[in-house]
């Protein structure tokens, strides 16, 4: 640049020479601003603005150095990575911690990888153990099939046909006592049976059943094996049980009740010849402290009744002085609170012939035999 021109125009424009010289000095000074270095200083600092933000660039370009970790940390260790680069941490830490994060990582992942090689081997011993649960089933089941057939507790042998003519007296502690007569009438032909039990009031010329107890069912493995009870008062509707042995249960017509039913289970009513089944088997299964349990299935629910055999006595009937062995069903607290005793003679085919019942209301009922008349077996 060159001050002629200025100064030409200045001429032309007759400015003073006062202003002449402050224009001059102005021109001067804005001329060494130009060239002085302290524009170019100020030109640096963009520059190194542009450097600072290629070294940012940088920086956020570092997380490929993870990214050349071995497979093995990868597959490790997938989570570390997003651990390690958190998005609120500044990118400088974010370099130191992968570094530490990825170190960590290696030692987790080894420790990881060498139990992953320890049981890779572990696979080749395994069909040992498959051949040793092999032996162990077998050696298991075996003993399940020998003993799939149930064995029964007692053995058994039903006595034959018969009926018993009983005499019935009711003692209650408040009253004056009650007679009656009752009636058990069993009938066994081949495996099946017929069973019942009556009780009434004996009158001049007729009788009033008020009581009557049936039971029918097969002669099995267990002995007895009811398939229907039913029970009628003259003052109540019938009741039924029902044994279904495809289910092994007990079900009930006065309840909803359904019971698992036990081998060898009874009724109230086949109960009595059950025991004298068990006698009539061996009498050797008949010991003084004896005890015979089995389940017995009533109008309503089913219970395990226990009887204790006594001595061999002897007791007084309308047939003369009769030896029986006594066996006692105590009082069972949750399951029946009377006492049952029952009289079973083996010289009379091991019949019933003498029952009490004791209520725990002081009440007794005793049958007595007065009668028996045995019967041909008939097919029904």
């Amino acid at each position: 640049m060159t001050l002629r021109p200025l100064l030409a125009l200045l001429k032309n424009l007759h400015i003073n020479r006062k202003s002449l010289s402050f224009a001059a000095a102005a021109l001067l000074l804005h001329l060494a601003l130009l060239q002085s270095s302290v524009w170019q200083g100020w030109q640096s600092p963009v520059r190194h603005s542009r450097n600072e933000t290629s070294v940012q660039v940088s920086l956020t370009t570092a997380p490929p150095e993870q990214e050349q970790k071995p497979q093995a940390m990868q597959a490790a260790e997938p989570p570390t990575e997003k651990i390690a680069m958190p998005a609120h941490k500044p990118a400088a830490k974010s370099m130191r911690n992968p570094a530490k994060d990825s170190e960590l990582a290696l030692t987790d992942s080894s420790k990881a990888v060498e139990p992953a090689t320890t049981v890779a081997p572990a696979e080749e011993p395994s069909p040992a153990p498959a051949n040793s649960a092999e032996s162990i089933a077998e050696t298991t089941a075996e003993p399940v099939q020998a003993a799939a057939p149930a064995q029964a507790a007692y053995a058994t042998a039903v006595p034959g046909s018969v009926e018993l003519s009983m005499s019935l007296v009711r003692s209650d502690p408040n009253r004056n006592p009650m007679y009656g007569v009752g009636t058990i009438n069993w009938e066994a032909s081949g495996n099946k049976y017929r069973m019942s039990i009556e009780a009434g009031i004996d009158m001049l010329i007729t009788s009033i059943n008020l009581y009557k107890l049936s039971s029918e069912g097969s002669i099995g493995q267990f002995g007895i094996a009811p398939e229907l009870s039913t029970e009628a008062r003259r003052t109540r509707a019938q009741t039924a049980t029902h044994f279904n042995y495809t289910d092994n249960t007990i079900s009930f017509s006065s309840s909803t009740a359904i019971v698992p039913m036990s081998n060898g289970a009874q009724d109230k009513a086949s109960v009595l010849m059950q025991l004298a089944a068990i006698g009539n088997a061996d009498e050797n299964q008949f010991k003084t402290g004896t005890i015979i349990s089995m389940q017995v299935a009533e109008d309503r629910d089913a219970s395990l009744f226990v009887f204790e055999i006594g001595e061999l006595e002897e007791i007084t009937t309308k047939l003369g002085t009769i030896k029986a062995w006594h066996l006692i069903r105590a009082p069972r607290a949750g399951a029946y609170n009377s006492r049952l005793d029952i009289w079973l003679a083996p010289s009379l085919g091991w019949y019933p012939v003498q029952i009490m019942n004791t209520e725990s209301s002081g009440i007794v009922t005793t049958q007595s035999v007065t009668k028996i008349i045995s019967k041909m077996n008939v097919d029904k």
